[in-house]
């Protein structure tokens, strides 16, 4: 008889400050950006797409989830305004955002914790960015619907009913006259304090302001 024991422990702040831990370096393989980026667009990342508008929301506060304050510890609240990007607007706000996947902040609040664990999130505005691709762009839930396991990647996701997951891809390939096919991107993301760069862009597109600002 062989009996196996495993733990699962959160991480803390000693242990993703050190580079050399096995959580980080678990991380690097596993909860990297690019692995991120992939899982999400079916596996290219949002290379190619070309972005078209996008729409923007404000939430009154709200949070996801319960726990320790871990996305939003010091930050100001942000009150998020409604409105339209065109497409270069839209462009600028994705380059943002990939500004904000490089900081630790985001990666935080983003890949480390992982499914299912406690985090407390205030939820400052939401995002819909729509656009293109040219070829077909299938998402995660599409290609396993292909093997015959449709529903799984909904399962992991959200199987337990208890995980917020902020970031969500819809796509639907279309075939164009010419016999080539066009996949329509749809991207929802939601706002917390660790999108520092995204925030910022918005603010400069006079759709977002911190409490200080709006109090005044």
């Amino acid at each position: 008889t062989v009996i196996n024991r495993a733990y699962q422990l959160p991480y803390s702040s000693e242990i993703l400050e050190d580079k050399t831990s096995a959580a980080v370096q678990a991380n690097v393989l596993d909860g990297n950006v690019d692995n991120f980026t992939a899982s999400l667009f079916g596996g290219t990342g949002w290379d190619g797409i070309q972005w078209e508008g996008a729409q923007v929301d404000s939430y009154t506060v709200m949070d996801a989830g319960v726990g320790d304050d871990v996305a939003t510890a010091g930050a100001p609240p942000v009150a998020v305004g409604q409105g339209t990007l065109d497409a270069s607007q839209a462009t600028e706000l994705m380059a943002a955002l990939a500004q904000d996947m490089q900081t630790p902040a985001w990666q935080r609040a983003n890949l480390l914790l992982g499914p299912n664990q406690d985090v407390y999130q205030r939820l400052d505005g939401h995002v819909t960015l729509s656009g293109s691709y040219e070829g077909v762009l299938l998402t995660v839930d599409q290609r396993l619907g292909q093997t015959g396991l449709d529903g799984t990647a909904d399962e992991f996701y959200y199987g337990s009913g208890s995980y917020y997951m902020p970031y969500y891809v819809a796509t639907e390939p279309e075939r164009k006259n010419n016999g080539a096919f066009v996949t329509y991107v749809t991207f929802d993301f939601d706002l917390d304090s660790s999108c520092v760069h995204t925030i910022a862009k918005l603010r400069e597109f006079g759709l977002a302001e911190t409490g200080a600002e709006s109090a005044s």
